[in-house]
């Protein structure tokens, strides 16, 4: 009833079970295509059949200082300083869809010598370990998404069951290149390494979700990781810290102490206790089932105590309920 699909709006779709998506009609002429970007937030269409660094892509746009691309995974702002755009996101993909927050409305159009290779019909192949745009009649017209973009082809289904997302540029302690963050419940809800912008290493994170849940900040190197005091709610389409003025995280007061990690049998876990009464270790899978549980009578200083879990080799996170609050931890099994 709405003429179908056009080339002048970005679309969302979700599906049960991954499949090939086939695009038919005219590739758009960009001598002659344009959109209107309001300010604030925009679906942007990304029509040209080429992946290109995201500053040729956006050249005709006249970007403010911290306007903001984002995809499902990755993103950037826009440095006036630098007059350039910095982040994860560094080409855009013939492949995915944008949202893009700018601070004046603006008409944007793309590269017209783009148009060299506007001449084929793509299609989009959809599954579980990639997605690629295949070129129609001219196979190098389409190539699949490669080294250049590093869009993580394939979402992990743990956030692509989100429609949402919201978006952190963060500071680690020395020593960390690992950014995690997950709910109460403990599962994850986005994950990143730091990346070197300007002289200085920074976690630009996309992080999942569809309400407004507590998420807690976890660090690491190495593949082992640590809780850090740093938490805040969800909430769709924010941006919070910026390049300049990075959000900084801290380590967590150290009241828990797991040890051997990774571990083969059995693991010691030493905590204190302002008082005498109850401790309760539960250890979940990284998708958020509760694998082992156990309870302990703790005394009132320091406590070790020594768990056994039956549980197969790989990464889990342990949670310890003492004193009323909820301390947690990654740890590995061999």
């Amino acid at each position: 009833t709405s003429g179908g699909i056009t080339n002048n709006k970005m679309y969302k779709i979700k599906i049960a079970r991954g499949g090939e998506f086939k695009l038919k009609g005219i590739p758009a002429d960009l001598n002659t295509w344009s959109f209107s970007l309001q300010a604030g937030w925009n679906w942007l269409p990304y029509v040209a059949n080429k992946n290109i660094p995201i500053g040729d892509a956006l050249a005709n746009l006249n970007p403010a200082d911290g306007d903001l691309i984002k995809s499902q995974s990755l993103f950037a702002i826009y440095s006036s300083v630098a007059r350039a755009w910095k982040g994860s996101l560094t080409y855009l993909n013939q492949s995915v869809g944008y949202m893009i927050k700018v601070a004046n409305a603006q008409t944007l159009t793309y590269p017209s010598y783009l148009n060299k290779i506007n001449n084929s019909l793509p299609k989009i192949i959809i599954d579980q370990n990639q997605l690629k745009v295949d070129g129609g009649k001219d196979s190098n017209a389409g190539p699949v998404i490669g080294d250049e973009d590093h869009e993580r082809t394939a979402l992990s289904p743990d956030y692509s069951k989100f429609a949402n997302t919201m978006n952190a540029v963060v500071k680690l302690p020395e020593g960390f290149n690992e950014l995690y963050f997950y709910n109460d419940a403990h599962e994850l809800r986005g994950n990143c390494k730091t990346i070197n912008v300007d002289g200085q290493e920074l976690a630009f994170i996309t992080i999942y979700g569809e309400k407004a849940e507590n998420l807690t900040a976890f660090i690491g190197a190495n593949n082992r990781s640590q809780q850090t005091s740093k938490s805040f709610k969800f909430a769709s389409d924010v941006l919070m810290g910026s390049i300049a003025e990075p959000i900084l995280i801290e380590l967590a007061k150290q009241e828990l102490s797991i040890y051997p990690n990774p571990f083969h049998d059995e693991l010691k876990v030493v905590l204190d206790s302002k008082d005498k009464g109850e401790a309760k270790i539960i250890i979940y899978s990284m998708t958020g089932q509760a694998l082992y549980e156990r309870n302990f009578n703790v005394n009132a200083g320091t406590n070790v105590l020594k768990i056994q879990p039956n549980v197969p080799g790989g990464t889990y996170v342990i949670s310890v309920q003492i004193d009323g609050k909820v301390l947690l931890n990654k740890i590995i099994k061999d």
